[in-house]
């Protein structure tokens, strides 16, 4: 669910319980749209947590710190100029809408007290914030919008701050909101509409779960008309008493933060107030909407993080894919085109023996091809403005090159089909990153390996702490441990420093996978059928193959495993290996 104008005012409310009076210690901007306000009061630091990002735009107070970069960015140098040492006096919503507007007092550099005001658009995709000065000057804001892209408002420094369209709505906290509403479900061109999208356009701050929420506690359908609706008594009755419940629970502030999850337990929706889930869904409390928030969306931030990582990682590879393909078709084009130097070197041998016939002038010479049986008659062409030593010159010069251009296109092609091998490990690699961390081996990875190039400063992270056991760890049935690399990096830290000599590597047989280690060590070097085939299907449900339902793996003692000097991370060659056939293996779980 998107944090809707209820969430945003609950959120308010908390704010201004917890933080009014507080003062800013520290700012942090540890994601291109997210800042982290630092503050204490009364001996106590807490963080405001206001995310502009398109997906998980919230406000309020957090528990969750991230990793910060190594340089601040301008906006977070601004905020820190503008913000460090002032105190929050206010926090108020617009209307109820999804706004707030932070309210603080503060001193210029000359001494004088000031007051400064940081504007929180949570809107998804649109979502802003923006600093502005006590006459309403935006100071910054942490996503520029132009005439380009909006026609009703431009949000740059130096120009007066405009808010959002207002929406013209009921707003829920006010008294009287529901006799306006039951007037508006009379009007007789809202007839024909949804009582949810009524219910959705009337109010503030309503959402669509929300709306749907209130409608399913008074057991009525979303998408039935006003008009029915109105014409069924009972029906009507209990929407109204639903709907009052919780008009009652936003004008007094009473808030019961919840998160709905399904089946499976994955969360599904969070509300500021306590309605009916969806059918299969269960519900689960929390004190402030905060705590709900951090909760609901710490899975989501992590998510959300990979995925944009490898989506900048995928593109990356995917165009140095398209650069290696094309100079690979180059390569084979050059070795194409210099195919016939074998046939100028025959017949510069060919010339050079039969030189003494020619006395120059001559346009070709017929002689006997003696490299081939029964010497048959070939025909030489000349150029009969050159010496006949010219000629032979040519022949060698041209064989030469020709040659030369093989061996160079030939080595350039053979480095070419490497670089697309391990492409296309990086982007099985990519495709199943199970984390920030693996994702940022892989671009460290792609970086060295001059496939990405290196970022800026200001959005480096700090380097993080060796992780030792990035790598997946299982067991077999009888207990043996299997190590599964899940990039590059790890497959080669795995099979060349973790593994002992006598430990059995896998790997699926040509195609792209994981570097499987089965911990035969801990066993004196012994293990049975049935640890190789369960190891064998990890390392096929690893790889490229994991969807085939069919793969052959070869395996080998780690021993006789070796990486290439010079080789790209995850390269590896080895000999005296066995392969097994391995199916159905996808969903297996050692």
């Amino acid at each position: 669910m998107a944090f809707d104008g209820i969430a945003a005012r609950c959120a308010a409310w908390e704010i201004a319980g917890i933080a009014v009076g507080g003062k800013v210690t520290r700012i942090f901007q540890p994601e291109r749209d997210e800042i982290d306000l630092i503050m204490r009061k009364n001996a106590d630091n807490f963080r405001i947590k206001i995310s502009a990002g398109s997906q998980n735009s919230r406000i309020g107070i957090s528990g969750v710190s991230k990793e910060n970069p190594m340089n601040a960015p301008v906006f977070c140098m601004i905020l820190r100029k503008h913000l460090t040492g002032a105190l929050l006096k206010t926090v108020t919503q617009v209307e109820c809408d999804r706004i707030l507007r932070l309210g603080f007092e503060t001193y210029t550099e000359m001494g004088d007290l000031t007051e400064k005001t940081l504007v929180c658009e949570i809107m998804g995709r649109y979502s802003n914030i923006v600093l502005l000065n006590q006459s309403g000057v935006i100071i910054d804001a942490i996503r520029h919008v132009d005439s380009r892209t909006s026609s009703y408002r431009e949000v740059l420094p130096a120009r007066i701050y405009a808010p959002p369209p207002p929406q013209n709505r009921l707003l829920p906290q006010d008294g009287g909101a529901l006799e306006k509403f039951v007037e508006l479900m009379k009007a007789p061109e809202n007839a024909d509409l949804a009582a949810g999208k009524l219910l959705l356009n009337g109010f503030s701050g309503f959402s669509k779960p929300l709306s749907e929420g209130i409608l399913r506690r008074a057991g009525v359908e979303s998408d039935i008309k006003v008009a029915h609706l109105l014409e069924n008594g009972p029906l009507f009755e209990a929407f109204i008493n639903s709907l009052a419940e919780v008009l009652e629970c936003v004008s007094e502030n009473r808030y019961s933060p919840v998160i709905a999850a399904d089946e499976d337990g994955t969360f599904t929706d969070f509300y500021a107030l306590e309605v009916e889930a969806k059918p299969g869904c269960r519900v689960i409390p929390f004190g402030t909407v905060s705590a709900c928030m951090d909760r609901f969306f710490a899975g989501r931030d992590e998510a959300q993080h990979r995925k944009n990582v490898t989506a900048e990682l995928s593109k990356a590879v995917a165009a140095a894919v398209e650069r290696t393909e094309k100079k690979l078709k180059i390569y084979r084009e050059d070795i194409e085109s210099a195919a016939d130097s074998e046939e100028y070197r025959i017949k510069g041998e060919i010339l050079a023996a039969n030189l003494y016939r020619l006395k120059g002038g001559e346009k070709f010479l017929d002689a006997e091809n003696y490299f081939e049986e029964d010497c048959p008659e070939i025909r030489i062409d000349l150029d009969s403005h050159l010496s006949p030593a010219k000629n032979l010159q040519n022949y060698f010069r041209t064989y030469r090159r020709k040659k030369s251009k093989t061996e160079n296109a030939s080595v350039n092609a053979a480095a070419a089909e490497a670089d697309l091998e391990y492409l296309a490990s990086v982007g099985y690699a990519i495709e199943n990153c199970p984390d920030a961390m693996a994702a940022a081996e892989i671009r460290e990875e792609l970086e060295n390996g001059g496939f990405l190039k290196k970022r800026s400063a200001s959005f480096k992270k700090r380097p993080p702490s060796v992780k030792k056991d990035g790598w997946l760890a299982l067991s077999t049935r009888s207990g043996m441990t299997v190590l599964v690399g899940r990039n590059n990096t790890q497959n080669d830290i795995l099979t060349h420093k973790i593994a002992a000599p006598d430990d059995i590597w896998f790997h699926v047989k040509n195609s792209p996978g994981s570097h499987v280690i089965l911990r035969a060590s801990e066993n004196a070097g012994k293990v049975t059928a049935a640890d190789v085939e369960e190891a064998a299907k990890t390392a096929a449900k690893f790889s490229s193959l994991k969807d085939a339902g069919f793969a052959e793996v070869d395996y080998t003692r780690v021993k006789h495993v070796k990486k290439p000097h010079g080789s790209k991370p995850g390269k590896a060659v080895y000999v005296n290996y066995k392969t097994v056939a391995v199916r159905n293996y996808a969903g297996s779980d050692e």
